[in-house]
């Protein structure tokens, strides 16, 4: 709250309660004998923890790969979960060695864009498998990966066109 056109009584007053809410987390911004502000610090504390516990929440979602239904989509799970694992393994290092210049949020952001460009796919999922032969699909074709659509620049001569 902003402390606007006070009385020194008022003033006073404010100084008092924020002595003895000292303990609970309040502080007071002063100028003179003006109080400017008085701010809870323990809202900042709480969104800084909210933003550690996003940052925790990434790095789940970098190391929470799903598991695949065959041994060659084990293989590639492997490599994806090895490339995610050290996008996440970059930004803790960043984090925890040193005060990261562009913020934490930014770290957050940037490890999701990270996972983003190595999505989970190019395999079938267990859940996938079991589900499609829980559906009466032959077990070969529960587990075979669907084809990727074929890009715009692959339909394109190599010469760049006509």
């Amino acid at each position: 709250m902003i402390a606007q056109n006070r009385t020194a009584a008022d003033v006073e007053q404010l100084r008092r309660r924020i002595v003895a809410d000292h303990e609970l987390g309040l502080r007071a911004v002063a100028e003179g004998d003006e109080v400017l502000a008085v701010y809870d610090v323990l809202d900042r504390q709480r969104a800084d923890i909210e933003q550690l516990r996003d940052a925790l929440r990434a790095v789940r979602e970098a190391i929470t790969v799903p598991y695949a239904a065959t041994a060659g989509g084990e293989t590639i799970r492997g490599r994806l979960l090895i490339r995610r694992a050290m996008s996440a393994e970059i930004m803790l290092s960043d984090v925890l060695d040193h005060d990261p210049p562009l913020g934490l949020a930014w770290e957050i952001t940037n490890l999701r864009k990270s996972l983003a460009a190595h999505p989970a796919t190019g395999y079938v999922i267990n859940e996938q498998a079991q589900a499609a032969l829980a559906e009466g699909e032959p077990r070969i074709e529960a587990v075979v990966p669907p084809t990727p659509e074929p890009s715009p620049a692959a339909d394109e001569p190599a010469g760049g066109g006509s």
